[in-house]
């Protein structure tokens, strides 16, 4: 069961940075926003790689579990973003 709590939020997490980032890169000009939108998920990655190794290596959760967590809240906080700023730039 602590698999799929760290998983949830270890996914919420990571789009919790994309959404930090998504609202910085909304007042940049379209000239830098690919640079910066690039940067976002590079920084996201080098966040969030580290932390899924610590979580499965310090643990002692089912890494499978754990794994299937994470990436089923990350699709579904993703898709939730996506949706929310789409609405809102509409």
């Amino acid at each position: 069961m602590r698999a799929l709590l760290f998983g949830f939020i270890l996914g919420f997490f990571s789009v919790g940075i994309h959404w930090v980032v998504s609202a910085y890169l909304r007042r940049l000009n379209n000239r830098y926003f690919i640079w910066a939108y690039s940067g976002g998920i590079l920084l996201r990655f080098l966040i969030v790689l580290p932390l899924f190794a610590l979580l499965i290596v310090l643990t002692k959760n089912e890494p499978l579990l754990f794994t299937f967590s994470f990436i089923l809240s990350y699709i579904f906080f993703s898709v939730t973003e996506i949706l929310w700023l789409s609405r809102r730039s509409s």
